[in-house]
């Protein structure tokens, strides 16, 4: 009788001690791991003496002196080292207490079904406790990523949880130990069976829930991603913006016109016919020192407006700086170069009559020859032009543009 007194006890302090071991796996401590588990261990220590000392000496139940001597203490132990306080912390501390509380019935009904050995009982709690510890291991992750991501809704699983502990107790003690109303151990079984069930439907729940924040995730990485490529793009526009177009007019600036240039020279046989046309806005310096450089900076405006406006159409126009443009045309049919820049000036003219900002320009275009493999001598020719034309025109300035 003594033997069967302390495999009881044994039994009882190994479920007990392998439930602090579960807690400790599924919960988030509030102390680093190292003190947490110091903690517990000398909380399950001073327990068991406690819990031994009142079966033994006290003669109390073994049912009553675990409530007084397990349960309470280790539910103050446990939300006192905890991370969680709320509802997590409830739901998982009484499921971890349903959990035991099952696996001390199916260890003394196998134990009461093979002929009331409590050795074949104490194996079979270190057993059920070694699989519950490999499950826990499997499932920690995901539990404490939802522990962390969620903090409402727990409290209604607390109380199923509370109500499946208060049922199994009922059945196990009530109105008398199991091991005198053995009729009802199917009962007890099925029970058991239902109560695991509902915990893998929660478990899938908590699954779903980790996979639709990993989707959730996804979906923000991924738009996180497509904003950053958005913002480099922007980032890459501006540097482009800085590097190859003119501020103040918006065309394209010398830097764009030397990267355009090599372009062509290095491919002349498939872009021919190459053309170039050189542009010098007149009287710049004399707007800006009459009027203000406001002005000046409209009339380079508008030339520029212009000149795209007329000529946009076969060629690239560059503002190499100050009052000087230069503009390209590779592969565009020469006749209609030629009949567009025919009608170049008395365009520039019906501008000017039309009651806008006046413009006028001294203007050079000529087309590659053959022979030629690069643009300097064609950009040579068409600068000379444009200076001749704008000697005759200061000469002339009486004259109608398009008689100079």
């Amino acid at each position: 009788m003594v033997m069967a007194d302390a495999m009881a006890l044994a039994g009882d302090i190994v479920s007990c001690s392998g439930l602090m071991l579960l807690f400790l796996l599924l919960t988030e401590p509030r102390y680093p791991m190292r003190r947490t588990a110091a903690l517990l261990s000398a909380v399950f220590a001073a327990t068991a003496a406690a819990y031994i000392a009142a079966v033994l000496g006290l003669g109390l139940m073994p049912g009553q002196a675990s409530l007084v001597c397990f349960s309470i203490p280790s539910l103050t132990a446990c939300l006192l080292l905890s991370k969680y306080r709320d509802g997590r912390f409830l739901f998982t501390f009484c499921t971890i207490d349903v959990l035991g509380f099952m696996l001390i019935a199916v260890s003394r009904i196998s134990a009461v079904l093979l002929g009331g050995d409590d050795w074949v009982s104490l194996l079979f709690r270190l057993a059920l406790i070694g699989l519950l510890v490999a499950l826990f291991l499997r499932i920690r992750g995901n539990y404490r990523r939802v522990m962390a991501e969620h903090s409402t809704g727990w409290g209604m699983l607390a109380a199923v949880s509370v109500l499946f502990y208060a049922m199994l107790y009922l059945l196990v003690t009530y109105p008398a130990p199991l091991i005198g109303r053995r009729e009802y151990i199917p009962v007890v079984l099925f029970f058991c069976a239902t109560v695991l069930a509902t915990y893998v439907v929660i478990y899938q729940a908590i699954v779903r829930m980790v996979k639709l924040s990993e989707s959730e995730q996804s979906e923000l990485l991924l738009q996180t991603r497509l904003e950053l490529q958005k913002s480099q793009l922007e980032l890459q526009q501006v540097y482009y913006r800085m590097a190859y177009v003119d501020s103040l007019t918006g065309l394209a600036n010398r830097a764009s016109f030397e990267r355009r240039r090599k372009e062509i020279e290095a491919d002349l046989v498939h872009n021919r016919p190459v053309w170039c046309v050189s542009a010098d806005l007149n009287n710049l310096k004399e707007v800006n020192d009459a009027r203000g450089h406001e002005w000046g900076d409209r009339l380079l405006r508008e030339t520029g407006q212009l000149l795209t406006r007329l000529l946009g159409e076969a060629f690239e126009i560059f503002r190499l700086g100050g009052d000087e443009f230069i503009l390209l045309s590779c592969g565009t049919p020469s006749d209609k170069v030629s009949a567009l820049l025919g009608k170049l000036y008395p365009a520039i003219e019906a501008h000017n009559a039309a009651g806008n900002l006046p413009v006028s320009l001294a203007v050079g275009w000529d087309s590659l020859r053959e022979g030629e493999d690069d643009l300097a001598p064609l950009i040579a020719r068409v600068d000379r032009e444009m200076y001749r034309r704008k000697r005759e025109m200061k000469k002339n300035a009486s004259l109608p543009v398009d008689e100079i």
